[in-house]
């Protein structure tokens, strides 16, 4: 699959951020993805798949103003929508990596306006550290994480990936729930639920895209 906000962000990124960031190896780190500069790109494979970004900062600069731009830069990119930083602060989520006493990375979702396969947006900063997101995002809400759950859950059920689907069912959507009465209506039609949930929550785009 191709992107040009992907190719365009990928380049742009790699030019105002490199100096920060681990370059990495010519060779792909993993199966599926691909080594661009100082980013690594896990390419989708499906119609629901998103585009996972990951880079690596360098232990001199794990400073806030940096990343506070590397954030700023994301929120404002043209062609992203519905931005959110994934921290989760629920008590239930405790045992979860992106809770906010276990995170050390930035991860940002967002979805992609204008692309009609795999348009969203994974991006993760790894090397910040723990006491740095904590101080900095500690007193951030944590709605837009939640709504991220269930949109990652959605899309594993659309992509027909049924162990991915149950993992973050259960993992991320499931606590979070109201006993019986939400659960219920989850268990029973899950794309229903995740519809009512999201259509009044600002993500009328992604819903639409998912619904169809």
């Amino acid at each position: 699959m191709k992107s040009e906000i992907i190719q365009n962000f990928i380049d742009n990124f790699n030019n105002e951020f490199g100096e920060y960031l681990w370059p990495m190896p010519d060779r792909n780190l993993d199966p599926g993805s691909q080594s661009i500069k100082f980013l690594n790109v896990y390419l989708p494979t499906k119609k629901y798949s998103d585009w996972d970004i990951h880079c690596y900062l360098k232990p001199e600069y794990r400073k806030e103003e940096i990343i506070r731009k590397i954030e700023l830069y994301i929120f404002s990119y043209h062609g992203l929508l519905n931005q959110a930083i994934f921290i989760c602060k629920s008590s239930n989520l405790s045992g979860v990596w992106q809770h906010i006493n276990n995170m050390d990375a930035l991860q940002i979702m967002a979805f992609m306006e204008n692309e009609s396969d795999a348009p969203f947006f994974d991006f993760t900063l790894f090397g910040v550290g723990k006491e740095l997101i904590k101080s900095m995002y500690s007193v951030i809400s944590d709605e837009g994480s939640i709504y991220w759950s269930f949109l990652t859950a959605w899309r594993k059920l659309k992509n027909d990936d049924q162990q991915k689907y149950l993992s973050i069912s259960t993992n991320y959507v499931v606590p979070l729930l109201a006993p019986r009465i939400e659960t219920k209506s989850f268990l029973t039609d899950p794309s229903k639920f995740f519809k009512e949930k999201l259509k009044a929550k600002g993500y009328e785009k992604i819903v639409k895209f998912l619904f169809d």
